[in-house]
């Protein structure tokens, strides 16, 4: 029993943790927003990972068609929301995982 809830603790420890790639159109760079400026949410987008984080169904977070305007600064946020969180309750047994990236789009104040 106590093995088992070992793996438990281990399980729930590491779920979720990753990386992503944020990839857009070559001729379309992407402007980073400064703590000064005023953002507002604009998109945001489910990712399922498998192995508890490792690796991602989708090989890349393809943020450009998340992206409105591109001439604009953005923000772009990774986080587990809480139907995250509920979800990986529920699948992390099975080694799947989400994770919630949004997209702010910015201007100064």
């Amino acid at each position: 029993m106590k093995f088992f809830a070992m793996i438990l603790l281990f399980v729930f420890m590491f779920s979720a943790c990753s990386s992503q790639k944020i990839v857009t159109a070559p001729d379309k760079p992407v402007m980073l927003a400064t703590s000064d400026m005023k953002c507002v949410k604009t998109a945001e987008k489910r990712h399922w990972y498998f192995f508890w984080g490792l690796s991602s169904f989708d090989d890349e977070v393809l943020t450009a068609p998340l992206l409105t305007d591109v001439n604009k600064p953005v923000k772009i946020e990774t986080t587990t929301t809480f139907t995250d969180a509920m979800l990986t309750i529920l699948t992390s047994l099975a080694s799947f995982v989400p994770e919630t990236t949004i997209v702010y789009e910015c201007s100064k104040k």
